[in-house]
């Protein structure tokens, strides 16, 4: 675990549906998700801005500043948590055919992975029909959503609906809930 100093004012946070507990503007972060915590500000203990103005350097002494490193879009960056997820039940002679085969193409990344599916979804038992472009990642728009469409939406659509309205919604909280709170946003 690092050790990661919360925006100032930041009381509460959740990660990957998890709420996030905050000591004294301070959390204990896994190192594997420190890029997801750095997107929404957080910052590295030791990666702290200086509280005192910086002792002025002469022009010889000074070393250039590192390039900033590159930010993840956060869409790009759920396509490879799930693409990385997906080369974990890989063989190694599939690993070594995909790579061969991306070898022998230079231009086309290998396929990605189908969009991973929520099973808590499964708590309705009647399913909806699904909605034109709906199974093409990056088509949902949560701000587009009518009250029409909430009973169809899935789990993971209808935290992106509250979030898009800045509504609180923190598991543990069932689907009938959550589609309440999106319905009562939209003013359905």
């Amino acid at each position: 675990m690092i050790k990661m100093r919360a925006p100032e004012g930041l009381t509460g946070f959740t990660h990957e549906g998890f709420p996030v507990e905050i000591n004294d503007g301070v959390v204990h972060v896994d190192p594997r998700f420190r890029a997801d915590f750095e997107a929404h500000g957080f910052l590295a203990d030791g990666d702290a801005p200086m509280l005192a103005a910086p002792v002025p350097v002469s022009a010889a002494q000074q070393v250039p500043a590192p390039a900033p490193a590159p930010t993840v879009d956060l869409r790009k960056r759920a396509l490879l948590d799930a693409y990385a997820r997906h080369l974990d039940t890989l063989t190694d002679a599939e690993i070594d055919g995909t790579l061969e085969m991306l070898r022998r193409s230079e231009t086309a990344p290998p396929p990605a992975p189908a969009a991973p599916t929520d099973e808590r979804d499964d708590e309705d038992e009647g399913e909806s029909e699904q909605r034109a472009g709906e199974d093409q990642p990056g088509e949902f728009d949560p701000l587009t959503v009518t009250a029409a469409d909430v009973p169809g939406l899935k789990r993971q659509q209808l935290f992106a609906v509250l979030k898009a309205r800045s509504i609180p919604a923190v598991p543990p909280i069932s689907n009938d809930v959550l589609r309440a709170k999106a319905l009562a946003a939209i003013g359905g």
